[in-house]
């Protein structure tokens, strides 16, 4: 599937550094977030109208009642530290930001 082939290539190539900055978050959000479509001949042949897979093609999807809710990164460096950042949609409104830190732990033997 072309989503499949397009997010691992993007993702892959940028997970490499262990501590990524606010703007390379960023920058991961902006490959989630994208809107154009895959061309036909890309697309699976799954049983659906070519329209209604080109229509659904792109990553993030807006189709007015149907789409994208929300979008997650789950990060963990090499010293266990954890990041978990969200953006959720509404229709016609901004996208709102969550984000949770924490350390994980050892269990002591």
């Amino acid at each position: 599937m072309p989503k499949c082939r397009y997010l691992k290539k993007n993702l892959e190539k940028r997970l490499i550094d262990d501590n990524l900055t606010v703007e390379e978050r960023g920058e991961l959000f902006e490959i989630l977030g994208r809107t154009l479509r895959f061309p036909q001949e890309e697309l699976p042949k799954r049983g659906y109208p070519p329209a209604v897979e080109h229509e659904r093609s792109p990553i993030f999807l807006d189709l007015g009642d149907y789409g994208t809710v929300s979008s997650s990164l789950l990060t963990v460096d090499n010293q266990a530290q954890v990041i978990f950042d969200e953006r959720s949609y509404q229709p016609g409104e901004a996208h709102t930001n969550h984000s949770l830190h924490f350390q994980l732990h050892s269990p002591e033997l």
